[in-house]
């Protein structure tokens, strides 16, 4: 009975720290309910399996980290404010935050787990489609904004695990590049009434 106060949402919370403490080798059945100083029972008891343990993971990790996030951020203006709002998120993580200290591990299991890459490319499109909705916002139509922002994001958070760098200065840093750009290509638009490209950045007052 004792085993049965541990709920499906233990269980979870379990393999994310595992994922960040030891990668997603670690996520074993015998190994999980050690961690929790508990049977395997308990673990066969919210899951028929380990299959459906990782798919259960993955879906959570998808919705803390891309859809919570977007619906978070619905109050908020869209465009710059948005951006801003989402960074400033991004600064607030700390090492009790095991869904983001997993993304890594994840990312790494989604090199061999066709589970596991499809969910990460299910976030990852979420998230760069999310960026454009903003980017748009403040004129800017061009792919190549909202993707170099989140290929930041990646690169920086990658580099903060495997060199110790501060991945939200270098992030801020990438954004600044990004938006003094858009900056110039509108202002250089409107003085010369240059005719839009596709993909291109657009003055607000065409869009």
């Amino acid at each position: 009975m004792a085993d049965r106060r541990l709920s499906k949402d233990d269980w979870i919370a379990a393999g994310f720290e595992a994922l960040a403490d030891s990668g997603y080798e670690a996520l074993r059945a015998e190994a999980l309910a050690r961690r929790l100083k508990t049977t395997k029972g308990s673990f066969y008891w919210h899951f028929k399996g380990l299959q459906e343990y990782k798919l259960c993971l993955l879906e959570r990790w998808q919705s803390i980290r891309a859809e919570d996030i977007i619906t978070q951020l619905g109050e908020v203006e869209p465009g710059f404010a948005r951006i801003h709002v989402l960074l400033g998120m991004a600064r607030k993580v700390d090492s009790h935050d095991t869904p983001i200290q997993a993304e890594h591990a994840i990312r790494e299991w989604a090199r061999y787990d066709p589970d596991a890459a499809q969910r990460v490319s299910a976030v990852d499109k979420t998230r760069i489609v999310f960026l454009a909705e903003q980017f748009k916002a403040m004129g800017v139509t061009n792919p190549s904004y909202p993707r170099a922002l989140y290929a930041s994001y990646i690169g920086a958070r990658t580099l903060a695990t495997s060199v110790g760098t501060d991945p939200d200065q270098d992030l801020q840093l990438i954004l600044d590049c990004l938006l003094l750009g858009v900056e110039k290509r509108v202002g250089l638009l409107e003085r010369t009434d240059t005719p839009l490209a596709e993909g291109d950045v657009a003055p607000k007052d065409r869009v």
